[in-house]
């Protein structure tokens, strides 16, 4: 089966300058973002984490890896933290991070480079989308052949103006029109899909649309450097045995597969409510009664069923009042 598009851009068999992930409350981009992540990393492959949603010490925790270099903005955008200064953290806000990042990008050996953003809301929520997308413009100029920036966000979160009202145009449309890769991650309900019946993970949110951990949808929207423009819905599934290992599939293979399931086996009697439960008197016939019904012979059943054609005459006998001599018109005056 050939590799979908998404599957040749995680693992950098595609190229992508700059990728934008949208995901919402319904189904989070986070796995998506660990395969990137353990895509990165590797023999002239370098992963460069940029927390700015969560703290840097989680990334570690999350990602678990070895050659990791982290630029913390979460503890300068809203100062909730101190600056770190263990390395090999660097500490960068919105006005100086392009300039840490190329200076990464420039202290790196030939290879491919992967600069991952955990999220860009908290920008949008502390500054204007003239900032945010001046920042985006930067950032898309560092991007190259060898060098793919990564940017989600969450587009179930409002973002206001100043004075109060949603932006205009939506920063999803700012960001598409920047992005050389545009991934919009949905719930698989929204597409018919669901996942977990082979063993895997189980989703215990399947009554309400929550995030599924067995397995999204993604919308892909990549433009190539020839100017053409592919389009395709591709699943990912997370193995049952290794929750770091996602399946790509297409969204008509997963449809096929679910249709094949097979259904458990309905009781008619079941399915089929009875009229004579629950009453007062009984409706119910004994085998006798219902044996001395079939013998009945119904009216006019014989002639129903007598071969031959059937002739049918009417009969009548006028009766004296049927004429009338009088002239029905003689009290209009005409």
């Amino acid at each position: 089966m050939p590799l979908t598009t998404l599957e040749r851009i995680i693992n950098l068999k595609e190229s992508s300058s700059l990728i934008v992930i949208e995901d919402s409350t319904k189904q989070s981009c986070a796995r998506l973002l660990k395969a990137f992540a353990a895509s990165s990393i590797g023999p002239d492959r370098r992963l460069v984490v940029v927390s700015v949603e969560q703290a840097y010490w989680k990334w570690k925790r999350i990602l678990n890896l070895e050659s990791l270099t982290i630029i913390d903005v979460y503890s300068s955008c809203f100062s909730w933290l101190d600056p770190p200064v263990a390395a090999p953290v660097r500490s960068a806000n919105i006005k100086n991070l392009v300039s840490v990042i190329e200076t990464e990008l420039q202290t790196a050996q030939n290879g491919r480079i992967t600069v991952l953003f955990d999220s860009i809301n908290p920008f949008l929520l502390r500054y204007s989308l003239a900032t945010v997308a001046r920042l985006v413009k930067s950032l898309s100029a560092l991007g190259s052949d060898n060098v793919r920036i990564i940017l989600p966000f969450h587009g179930d979160v409002p973002v206001l103006d100043a004075s109060g009202n949603s932006l205009i145009p939506p920063i999803g449309s700012v960001l598409a029109n920047a992005a050389t890769t545009y991934v919009t991650v949905r719930h698989g309900k929204d597409f018919g899909i669901i996942f977990g019946r082979d063993g895997g993970a189980v989703d215990v949110f399947e009554t309400v649309d929550a995030h599924n951990p067995a397995g999204g949808i993604c919308e892909v929207l990549h433009k190539k450097k020839s100017g053409k423009v592919l389009r395709e819905a591709v699943a990912y599934k997370v193995s049952a045995t290794d929750s770091d290992l996602l399946t790509f599939h297409t969204v008509d293979d997963l449809r096929s597969v679910n249709d094949s399931q097979p259904s458990p086996p309905s009781n008619p009697a079941e399915r089929t409510p009875d009229p004579t439960a629950n009453l007062s008197f009984n409706l119910r016939l004994t085998d006798e009664q219902k044996v001395a019904r079939a013998e009945v012979v119904l009216p006019y059943m014989k002639a129903q069923t007598a071969e031959g054609p059937s002739e049918t005459a009417i009969y009548y006998e006028p009766e004296d009042d049927d004429y009338d001599d009088e002239d029905p018109d003689a009290d209009l005056d005409i």
